[in-house]
């Protein structure tokens, strides 16, 4: 009988007297035929047998259905069992489940012709009713029979199905992934950052963005930048990233994030803590299985906070790093930390620099998406902020919470405290909490930051906390609950920078009834938001004053922001008594001046104010009016009228500002500059032998060249003799149109030095020719000059530094660089007399003792900018591993200074090179310090 489609429309009728054969011929074949089986699919009867022992029973499949005419076990797709009308269906249904196992078939049918079961064989459980219904209602049930045992649809389902190994099981950590991309879902937006082997922008050095580091890094990176910056952002970003491969791609790193505080308290291995991770969402992991995994597959850690690791704990964490680095060389290890916590753990540290403006209008544009109620169009943030904000906003949660608040406010806001209430507004919503509830929030939230100042704390630790400042542990609930805090093994807030700010609220509010803290004074670090914040808060004048006293510890460069970011301590200029006023302008100046030349420049002290007052002098005061207008000033900064006048002249000064009483301090600061940059540039500044020798060497040729008597005997003993009766007078040198002073006793001084340490003669470095006089001789040509060149001008340097800045010799990029040696490429002489065309590259060296100078002779044998690229990154790997400050990375290219003391306009000033050098060295590196307070720092330095 040839079957017909037509059974959908009209299903058989079939009596309940009816065989199975009656169901076979009328309702099977008919049925299988609809769904696109023909006769060389169908296996009528077909034979299966099972293995019990060595016999076999032989049993019959009512009908096997084929992918083909090929009858092997993988090619069939389904078996249908036929019972007599009204039998029941469950032997039919167990029987039919044993040779669908049998055959391998995907699907089995079972009919007794008024009615179908279809189940889903399942090979590792039992199988499964897909559907049933009765045989009457074949055409309203058509189209989901068809779903399930067309052969078009079973072949497909075959094509995506397979049965999972028990390996494959065992390895699968799909429930890891998929626990981890949904924990990182909510985190806030971020962009893609650049990357570079300097913490500073402006060195020549090749830049990387960060999303290359998964691909680029062979074994990882450091990765560091200061508070707010980006740090936790970028690594949540280069971690999400990693998971995405690896859900992708079983060849890809397994991902791991860690907060390396909560590892250090654990006291476990980054292994175990790793595996604990695992386990948590794959309970089969072993340890075993862990580490083969990390041998054969590999794992990408992401170790966030290792600033917030205790110091006790940072050595051990150090080497666990080392070690799993060295035993499982296939896995990669970021670790991301503030510049003064970098750990020493072999790899390459690269510094995460400031937003440029590119990567601020992604951030822009990436948080506006993220405000679903945000409709209407919002402007370039970017183009319209003003000075102040458009400096602050290089950090990435300064700009971020900018954007926030202007989301949430349509105006920018105005300073540093606004953006940070606004920021502590979205954590706790006033409106959303009853008066009472609020400030317990608040009290609680500033409890947990007071807590967390070294290192997370762990829940007993606040809930002791809470109830000690009166506190139901209930509000520490509500906080979580709120989102404001981070809950791992320990407790943080949702970021560092909150956290200092409401520690800054907390001291601010200490500080109006007495003084600045000294056990505060821990916390002043200079890649922390706590130090600027403070002085944001702090409003009055005095306690000012007394803060940015107590700022030392940050160094020049953090004294210096800090007074940046201070809030204003005059709120209505134009409600002030005139004369009160004028005192407030006059005690600013002077502070300004004063309080940093103090702290950071006493043994200069005496000269700076000489160098603006004319008066060799220990103190310092102001003199001056401000116009009615109360926009201009006039003033002098003066010496204590019994101080004894030396040299130069009182400077009037005026200048016009439109909020002069709460700029004050910034006009003190920039004399200061002035006077410290002409102290520097006149040399009049204390070192030690090798200094002191340049100094008598450059200050007697000056001499000479003006044609004053004096002795040009090198004989040491014989230039004391001579200034010993020239004692207390003052000298001036000519350098072009320019003069600078001296003293004698200042040369006397020197060669006081010189003859304590041994030396009889004065050293003509750069020439050993021993005819004619020495001061109009010019570099001989040697190797021997250039190398004496650069070993005496670093030596030279560093007795600068560390006589008198060495409280903050780490705000020098080339001090914190030494020692080093250098490779000199010796390329032509130019067109000056006797002036070399150099090449210098150096690298860094463990101690002075190996610092060599090698010269070469010609232009370098190699590619360029390989070249260049490969040195940049090992000197700054090899910086790194010492320990010091990779700020600066750089080399130069171009014409030494003249060896013949005369300047590069051929002007006769008697300086050495060396001299030349390190003083423009110094010059450079006060106007980098002061950059935000001088009009013209990036000059050209006067007397050159």
């Amino acid at each position: 009988m040839t079957p017909t489609h037509s059974i959908w429309q009209a299903p058989p009728v079939i009596a309940e007297t009816a065989n199975e054969a009656k169901v076979e011929h009328d309702f099977i074949v008919p049925i299988l035929a609809a769904l696109g089986y023909d006769n060389e699919h169908i296996a009528p009867k077909h034979p299966v047998i099972f293995q019990a022992g060595r016999s076999g029973r032989p049993n019959e499949a009512d009908f096997a259905v084929f992918d083909s005419n090929a009858r092997e076990l993988l090619n069939c797709l389904m078996v249908v069992e036929a019972k007599r009308p009204k039998e029941s269906f469950t032997d039919a249904q167990a029987q039919a489940e044993s040779y669908a196992m049998y055959l391998r078939a995907l699907a089995y049918l079972v009919t007794d012709g008024l009615s179908l079961e279809i189940w889903q064989f399942n090979m590792s459980r039992r199988s499964e009713l897909a559907f049933k219904c009765e045989v009457k209602d074949l055409l309203a049930n058509q189209a989901k029979i068809e779903a399930l045992l067309r052969r078009e649809n079973l072949l497909n389902y075959r094509a995506r199905f397979r049965e999972p190994s028990m390996s494959d099981v065992a390895w699968d950590i799909s429930g890891y992934l998929d626990a981890e991309l949904k924990r990182v879902s909510n985190r806030p937006a971020s962009v893609s950052r650049t990357l570079s082997l300097t913490a500073s922008n402006t060195d020549p050095l090749p830049q990387s963005l960060a999303d290359d580091s998964l691909t680029c890094a062979e074994k990882g990176r450091v990765i560091t930048a200061r508070s707010g910056m980006g740090k936790t952002s970028l690594a949540s970003r280069l971690h999400t990233q990693s998971l995405l491969a690896a859900e992708n791609s079983d060849a890809a790193l397994v991902p791991i994030e860690i907060a390396l505080p909560d590892l250090a308290e654990s006291s476990k291995t980054l292994v175990d803590f790793s595996l604990d991770r695992l386990v948590a969402h794959c309970n089969g992991f072993t340890h075993s299985m862990f580490i083969q995994m990390l041998q054969e597959r590999g794992v990408a850690f992401f170790c966030d906070a290792f600033d917030r690791v205790s110091d006790s704990a940072r050595s051990l964490l150090e080497a666990d790093i080392k070690l799993t680095l060295r035993d499982y060389p296939r896995c990669r290890l970021f670790v991301f930390t503030r510049p003064s916590s970098i750990p020493r753990v072999g790899l390459p540290v690269f510094h995460l620099q400031p937003l440029h403006v590119g990567e601020q209008r992604e951030l822009q544009q990436a948080i506006a998406l993220g405000q679903r109620s945000i409709q209407e169009r919002i402007p370039d943030i970017v183009s319209i902020l003003p000075p102040f904000l458009a400096r602050i906003a290089t950090s990435a949660l300064i700009f971020s919470k900018i954007v926030e608040f202007y989301l949430r406010n349509r105006k920018l806001p105005t300073n540093l405290q606004e953006i940070f209430e606004s920021w502590l507004e979205a954590l706790i919503p006033r409106a959303d909490h009853k008066l009472t509830i609020y400030s317990a929030l608040k009290d609680g939230l500033t409890t947990v930051a007071l807590q967390t100042w070294s290192e997370p704390a762990s829940i007993a630790k606040l809930m002791q906390a809470f109830t000690a400042r009166g506190l139901s542990t209930d509000v520490l609930d509500q906080l979580q609950q709120l989102g404001a805090l981070q809950l791992s093994t320990n407790v943080e807030l949702e970021h560092e920078a909150i956290a200092d700010f409401l520690r800054a609220k907390q001291v601010a509010e200490e500080m109006r009834t007495s003084g600045f803290a000294e056990t505060y004074a821990q916390y002043l670090q200079p890649d922390s938001f706590f130090p600027v914040l403070l002085s944001a808060l702090i409003t009055s004048a005095e306690k000012q004053a007394e803060l940015l006293r107590a700022l030392n510890p940050l160094g020049l460069r953090g004294y210096l922001e800090a007074v940046h970011y201070r809030a204003p301590t005059v709120s209505n200029a134009v409600s002030l008594d005139k004369n009160e006023l004028t005192k407030h302008v006059m005690a600013e100046i002077t502070d300004g001046f004063y309080g940093p030349a103090k702290a950071f420049f006493p043994h200069l002290l005496p000269r700076l104010i000489a160098m603006e007052t004319g008066t060799s002098a220990e103190s310092i005061s102001t003199q001056g009016e401000i116009d009615q207008s109360r926009n201009w000033v006039n003033f002098c900064l003066v010496s204590t009228p019994d101080s004894q006048r030396t040299q130069y002249g009182r400077h009037q000064r005026g200048r016009s500002d439109s909020d002069v009483c709460n700029n004050a301090r910034v006009m003190g600061i920039e004399v200061l500059h002035e006077a410290l940059d002409n102290v520097v540039a006149s040399a009049c500044i204390d070192g030690g032998v090798v200094w002191s020798e340049e100094r008598v060497l450059t200050r007697l040729r000056g001499l000479i060249f003006d044609g004053l008597e004096v002795p040009g005997t090198l004989a040491v003993v014989k230039q004391l003799k001579f200034w010993e009766g020239h004692l207390g007078k003052e000298i001036v040198i000519r350098s072009g149109t320019t003069t600078y002073r001296t003293s004698t006793d200042e040369i006397y001084e020197d060669l006081q030095r010189l003859e304590r340490a041994g030396r009889r003669h004065l050293t003509v470095w750069w020439n050993s020719g021993t005819e004619g006089n020495w001061w109009d001789k010019g570099w001989d040509g040697s190797d021997g000059a250039i190398e004496q060149y650069y070993l005496r001008r670093d030596a030279a340097y560093g007795e600068i530094i560390l006589n008198n800045f060495q409280s903050f010799a780490f705000d020098f990029k080339e001090f914190e660089a030494a020692p080093r040696s250098w490779r000199i490429y010796l390329r032509q002489v130019g067109p000056f007399a006797n002036q070399p065309s150099l090449e210098e590259l150096w690298d860094p060296v463990r101690s002075a003792a190996q610092a060599a100078v090698t010269v070469f002779r010609g232009v370098p044998e190699h590619t360029p900018h390989t070249y260049y690229d490969d040195w940049f990154r090992e000197t700054a790997s090899k910086l790194a591993e010492f320990g010091r400050s990779t700020r600066s990375v750089s080399h130069r290219r171009g014409f030494a200074p003249p060896f013949n003391g005369r300047s590069m306009q051929g002007v006769p000033d008697g300086k050495t090179a060396v001299l030349r050098d390190v003083c423009q060295n110094l010059r450079r590196d006060f106007a980098d310090m002061f950059r935000s307070f001088v009009r013209y720092a990036d000059g050209v330095p006067p007397f050159e």
